[in-house]
C-alpha cells in the first residue's frame, strides 16, 4: 500500500474525507443521504439543475423515496454541498459515479453519461497533491466499464500526469420501493482495478 492510498484511508476512517456523489437518481439520492449520515463531508452532483433546486428547497422527484431521505439532507445542510455545475466536485477525495446507463435498441448500455462523469472528474479532481483520489462506479454495466471507460476518460482529461487515482466497480444495489431493504442494510461488492483501489473502496 503505497503511503498515499494510506493516508487516503485513514481520512476516510476517520469520516475526514469529502465524498461525491455523481447523479442523483434513484441509487445516487438514497447514498448521498447515507453518505452524509455517516458523518461525512458530502457533495452532490447533478446536471439537471431542476434537481438539485427541489432537493435544495426539501422536496422530492423520485416519489418512492420515503421524506425521511429528504429530510436527512436538509438536516444535514451544513456538511452537503448541492450543485448543478461539475467545478464542485473539485475538492472530493473520492468520488461515487451512479449515473444513468439505459439499454439503447441493442440492449446496450448507453454509457455517454459514464464517459461524461469520468471527464467531469478527470477535469476538476484528478491531480490534487499529495493525496490519491478514489473514484468508484456503481452505475449498471459490462465487465471492463471501470477500466476502459472511466479511468480512461479520468486520464484523458486530467492535466496532471502524475495524478494516482485509485479506481472500483460497486454495482448499485438499490431495490426501489422496498421498504424492507434501505442503502444501509443491502450488501455491496466491491472490486477495485489493483489492491490498493480495493482497500481504499
Amino acid at each position: 500500500m503505497s503511503s498515499s492510498s494510506a493516508e487516503l484511508i485513514q481520512r476516510i476512517e476517520s469520516r475526514d474525507a469529502t465524498v461525491a456523489v455523481v447523479g442523483l437518481g434513484y441509487v445516487g439520492l438514497p447514498l448521498l443521504a447515507v453518505v452524509a449520515d455517516a458523518g461525512f463531508r458530502a457533495v452532490g452532483f447533478d446536471a439537471d439543475p431542476a434537481k438539485i433546486e427541489m432537493l435544495k428547497a426539501g422536496k422530492t422527484y423520485l416519489p418512492h423515496l420515503p421524506p425521511s431521505v429528504v429530510d436527512s439532507i436538509v438536516t444535514a445542510r451544513e456538511r452537503i454541498t448541492l450543485s448543478a455545475n461539475a467545478e464542485v466536485l473539485g475538492g472530493s477525495d473520492a468520488v461515487l459515479l451512479c449515473v444513468p446507463t439505459p439499454l439503447d435498441e441493442n440492449r446496450i448500455p448507453d454509457l455517454n453519461y459514464v464517459g461524461q462523469a469520468a471527464r467531469d472528474v478527470g477535469k476538476h479532481c484528478a491531480g490534487r497533491s499529495p493525496a490519491e483520489l478514489l473514484v468508484v462506479l456503481e452505475s449498471s454495466t459490462y465487465p471492463g466499464t471501470t477500466r476502459d471507460i472511466v479511468a480512461s476518460a479520468v486520464a484523458e482529461e486530467s492535466k496532471h500526469e502524475t495524478a494516482k487515482v485509485l479506481y472500483a466497480y460497486s454495482p448499485e444495489r438499490e431495490d426501489p420501493g422496498n421498504p424492507d431493504f434501505t442503502t444501509r442494510t443491502i450488501p455491496k461488492l466491491v472490486g477495485g482495478l489493483d489492491e490498493a483501489s480495493t482497500d481504499a473502496a
